[in-house]
């Protein structure tokens, strides 16, 4: 149980514009506010430092309640009588264990003022160092909160959330087990979840992955209905013909390759070995080159498949130019 500590008048109230007046008026009562007010009328709670209130008291609808002692049971045969085959469900209908409710009290608490990221470790420790009855339906209650920062990259690109919910929570649980891990050195299968699914996380870096998933099928068949027979003849026979290469699954979908690169033709262009040809066949004599000649700069260029390789051509071009020049 977390216990409040604030000054006289201090503790933290959360409100809205609808509701400020009445928090003012009554604001909520604190824990530790509660424990004043139980020393007032229970002789044995004066007794009682105020850290060790929760092993005498429960706290419940914002006050402590003194905790009632429960029936005893005489062994293994009289658990598995319970209402559950499971021993632990069991043992919480007998009400020998507590349910998870202040674990979900913690967790709501938390996500009022706290980062997504921080209560993914928030949850993360409660698994790892506390004694859960149902991790999965702690999770399922509070995914929402856990997977906001991983919505927002959704939501900013204007998509339908719905058709992403699965891969969103997917990549929480991804982000969630990677804290687990680093805790406890266990994956969260031990914890009773299903492991989320790793490749499945291209779809969060890849913009181009989400763009095609977001296209509104429905608005898209309209339209199509609407406007294909608009075409005109030689329109229809090119929409037609493109169509019918998608529909007909012509070839097998893929790129021959060789030793995993793909099989350039010769005849596409010249094929170079190293970077210092291929500088002096597309910029030839470039260190002689001078400040007028821009447009001759403008005719050339090396396409280059990564940021990385565009930058070592470029830092290598400018060397070669003198200083005056460049």
């Amino acid at each position: 149980m977390h216990l409040s500590v604030h000054l006289e008048n201090g503790q933290r109230v959360y409100f809205t514009e609808d509701n400020a007046i009445h928090k003012i008026i009554n604001p909520q009562k604190t824990t530790l506010m509660a424990f004043f007010e139980l020393c007032q009328v229970d002789n044995f709670a004066k007794t009682l430092l105020y850290c060790e209130v929760p092993a005498y008291y429960v706290w419940k609808n914002n006050k402590f309640s003194r905790r009632k002692k429960g029936k005893a049971v005489s062994g293994y045969l009289e658990i598995k009588k319970g209402q559950s085959s499971l021993i632990p469900s069991s043992c919480r209908a007998l009400g020998l264990l507590e349910d998870d409710t202040h674990w979900s009290s913690t967790l709501e608490e938390a996500s009022i003022s706290e980062s997504p990221n921080k209560i993914r470790e928030l949850i993360a420790i409660i698994l790892v160092f506390c004694q859960v009855g149902d991790p999965i339906k702690l999770w399922e209650k509070h995914r929402d909160s856990l997977a906001e920062d991983v919505k927002k990259q959704f939501e900013a690109e204007k998509v339908n959330i719905n058709l992403y919910l699965d891969i969103i929570y997917n990549q929480c649980l991804i982000l969630l087990e990677d804290i687990v891990i680093s805790m406890s050195g266990k994956a969260l299968l031990q914890f009773g979840f299903l492991s989320p699914s790793r490749e499945a996380g291209f779809a969060i870096s890849n913009h181009h992955y989400r763009k095609e998933l977001a296209y509104d099928t429905v608005h898209l068949s309209k339209f199509v209905a609407e406007n294909a027979p608009k075409l005109n003849q030689e329109q229809k026979e090119i929409y037609d013909k493109v169509l019918n290469s998608i529909t007909s699954n012509s070839g097998d979908g893929k790129i021959k390759e060789v030793e995993g690169r793909i099989n350039i033709p010769e005849s596409l262009g010249n094929i170079v070995g190293d970077l210092v040809t291929l500088t002096e066949r597309i910029y030839p004599n470039i260190h002689q080159v001078g400040v007028d000649s821009s447009s001759w700069l403008k005719e050339r260029a090396i396409l280059t498949p990564t940021n990385d390789s565009a930058n070592n051509i470029n830092n290598f071009l400018l060397n070669k130019l003198t200083t005056k020049h460049a």
